[in-house]
């Protein structure tokens, strides 16, 4: 090449690309070599235009780099090799920076992005992502800040918004290429998916307790989605005033308790079906417990109510529900 064309900040953007991989030498390597190279290319070349002759090329033989490489006493942590190419290129060509972490995403219980058009209602989930961009706004209502990020796994892209709150407690943490552990809802608007984000920290510092601090948002993300949702099967079971006044004195009622611990929201929108196919005199009252703790209790109408039968408790079995009725 011609040294005086082409510098060394090029030649360095090149090896940050990867152009020079195929001499398997690392990164480090080639750039710790270049000052070497390069006074080596504008000698040969000065040699050349004042008619010098060395040596090897009156023998025709090339020249061969040195062996073995230069040792690196600290070579560049992966991700910044990786973070390179994504600024030169755009884009990470020879690896992704989730790939370190797929092993431990598992225990951490995170499910990738690609998922997430799995779901037909609204949940919460955990996962695991880059952020890609971020873009801060302001709240026309508030005046307070939050940001759009574009987030991305490796394998699926998608927009989560970091309202006013928690973009007030994390913001130094919603940055480009920042890798980040999060609790998301996951609901359904007009058909569309919409995302947001209930907590967050960074993955690269995840330990004991940053699992056990996510696992404790995830438990109180999915009890309130519990329990606004049996609050609106509450509202839609509650009987008229006048259906109320003709009803007969109502049996004995039965309570039946449930483990929320293993309940899914498809589950719930069953229990009105089953009910119906084993109607009966008394009044039932739903108590959902996480544990010891009482959560939520949910009275039927006795026009409402149930039979208290084996076949009932079997059929609430089968659908994966463990119930302990109590008269």
């Amino acid at each position: 090449i011609d040294t005086k064309k082409v510098g060394k900040k090029n030649i360095i953007s090149l090896i940050e690309a990867g152009c020079f991989d195929y001499t398997t030498w690392t990164k480090d390597q080639l750039l710790l070599f270049l000052e070497e190279c390069f006074d080596a290319a504008i000698l040969q070349k000065k040699e050349e235009s004042e008619g010098v002759l060395s040596l090897f090329s009156l023998l025709q033989t090339p020249s061969k780099r040195p062996a073995p490489p230069p040792v690196i006493p600290l070579p560049t942590p992966p991700l910044q090799v990786l973070f390179q190419e994504k600024a030169l290129l755009g884009f990470f060509l020879t690896g992704h920076p989730m790939d370190q972490y797929r092993s431990i995403l598992t225990r951490l219980s995170c499910l990738p992005l690609s998922y997430l058009h799995q779901f037909t209602q609204e949940t919460v989930i955990r996962s695991a992502f880059i952020v890609e961009e971020v873009q801060t706004r302001i709240s026309a209502k508030s005046q307070k800040k939050f940001a759009i990020l574009t987030i991305s796994d490796g394998m699926e892209q998608a927009e989560l918004p970091i309202w006013p709150d928690l973009f007030e407690e994390k913001h130094l943490l919603l940055k480009e290429n920042q890798l980040l552990y999060a609790v998301l809802q996951v609901a359904f608007k007009d058909g569309e998916l919409k995302l947001s984000c209930r907590w967050l920290d960074d993955l690269t510092k995840a330990n004991e307790e940053m699992i056990q601090a996510c696992d404790r948002a995830f438990d109180t993300a999915k009890q309130l989605l519990l329990h606004r949702s049996l609050n609106t099967h509450k509202h839609s079971l509650k009987p008229s005033v006048d259906s109320m006044k003709k009803a007969a004195p109502p049996a004995p009622a039965v309570t039946l308790q449930i483990c929320i611990e293993e309940l899914r929201l498809s589950q719930i929108l069953q229990l009105k079906k089953i009910f119906e196919e084993h109607s009966g005199p008394s009044s039932a009252i739903l108590q959902f417990r996480y544990g010891e703790q009482l959560l939520a209790s949910l009275h039927l109408d006795p026009k409402q109510g149930i039979l208290p039968s084996e076949a009932l408790q079997k059929q609430l079995f089968i659908l994966g529900i463990t119930v302990s009725m109590v008269s």
